[in-house]
């Protein structure tokens, strides 16, 4: 095929692959490539060479302990993956299944479990490659404060606008309890710090960095397969747990999911007394609120002022929740 992907793949990419094209379909940000030798999935990652090796280190060693990942395919040249001037592209197999339910619990349940196992094997990774990315948590304090600062300059912006939008005006309700839940997590943080003393006696696993419902594929074997390993990195297993939490807490009835899930993922993986602490505190920073608030003023999503409003008011829940949970867990005592 002479003619240029979608996604910016131009077509001397594909040509790294000996392999004859029929057609190909694009979902989001998948090619789905059909040929003779069977379907294949084009990806493309916006993220560095010295990342994508680190991804091929940790995908390899995840297939060779039979984790379910897709397995990456060199091109003609024997490359993992080819560079281009927008991302990484690289190659694997099309698997056939179907995407995870946002709210079908036996679906989150098997994403806690297969969460677990991944993290466990990963006690036991030794990179061959140095230099994996994790963040201390001196560094999470002060981007933390970071945005607390933030927040506070763009409440004083809000308050001397005129013409608010309705986002606005409940954005401005909101604030106050938004900032003081920031400020709390991060007095917990800095009294974490102090009775731990150093990130570095946690724990380090294989954490994903972005597990969600979009990155875990259902195949037709009924097996789950990880995918997007883009933004991994070694760090404690509870910020994967966290991420995992934040995003899929949304009402009351989750509050019991949300024990299920810890208590599915604890049987694979028990969590210590300093791993408990810290997955609360992580869970007190109302960051996807903070994030939300952001992207607004910075207009850096297409969404209009009612999309934010639904978001906003969703994601306030989810924080309520979570600090629910929290408490009600008394990791903290």
């Amino acid at each position: 095929m002479s003619r240029d992907f979608p996604l910016g793949i131009h077509a001397h990419v594909w040509k790294e692959y000996d392999i004859d094209t029929k057609d190909y379909e694009v979902f989001k940000s998948v090619i789905r490539i059909r040929t003779s030798q069977g379907d294949f999935a084009l990806r493309k990652a916006q993220v560095s060479r010295e990342q994508m090796i680190r991804m091929s280190e940790v995908v390899q060693y995840l297939r060779n302990h039979s984790f379910h990942v897709p397995k990456i395919i060199p091109n003609k040249y024997g490359d993992l993956f080819v560079p281009t001037e927008s991302g990484m592209v690289y190659l694997t197999k099309w698997v056939m299944g179907g995407p995870l339910l946002l709210n079908h619990q036996a679906h989150l349940l098997s994403m806690a479990k297969g969460m677990a196992n991944m993290h466990q094997l990963g006690f036991s990774f030794t990179p061959t490659h140095s230099n994996y990315h994790y963040l201390s948590e001196e560094t999470i304090r002060d981007t933390w404060n970071q945005r607390i600062g933030w927040l506070q300059k763009y409440s004083k912006k809000l308050k001397r606008k005129g013409n608010l939008t309705t986002f606005e005006h409940v954005l401005l309700s909101y604030l106050p309890f938004i900032q003081e839940w920031a400020s709390d997590a991060v007095v917990q943080l800095q009294q974490w710090l102090i009775e731990y003393h150093s990130f570095q006696q946690l724990r380090k696993t294989i954490s994903h960095g972005r597990i969600h419902h979009r990155n875990v594929l259902l195949t037709d074997y009924q097996k789950l397969l990880f995918l997007d390993f883009h933004y991994l990195s070694l760090d404690s297993p509870v910020r994967d747990l966290a991420g995992f939490i934040r995003k899929y807490i949304l009402n009351k009835e989750h509050r019991t999911w949300a024990s299920q899930w810890i208590k599915a993922y604890e049987s694979i993986v028990p969590l210590n007394k300093q791993e408990k602490k810290l997955l609360a505190i992580y869970l007190m920073f109302p960051e996807r609120l903070i994030t939300l608030i952001q992207n607004y003023e910075k207009k850096s999503k297409d969404w209009t002022s009612e999309i934010y409003l639904a978001k906003l008011q969703t994601r306030w829940g989810q924080q309520k929740e979570m600090l629910w949970f929290v408490d009600q867990n008394r990791w903290l005592d």
